[in-house]
């Protein structure tokens, strides 16, 4: 009976170490994953209208034919 015991502490201890992983390394890997997706977006959405304010209007380039 004394094994029973112990063994059902071990399983509670699996589940305690189960739930400790979680919260300290799941989470923390969702949640960086979460800021480097939303950074990504943030640039990418950035870029665009980076490169259309760089671009200058074709209207006021001057070609020359040499």
């Amino acid at each position: 009976m004394g094994s029973q015991k112990q063994i059902e502490l071990e399983e509670k201890e699996i589940l305690r170490r189960e739930r400790q992983y979680d919260s300290e390394v799941k989470k923390k890997a969702d949640a960086d994953r979460y800021s480097v997706e939303q950074e990504a977006a943030a640039n990418k959405a950035g870029k665009g209208n980076v490169k259309r304010s760089i671009e200058a209007p074709t209207d006021t380039i001057k070609k020359t034919d040499n």
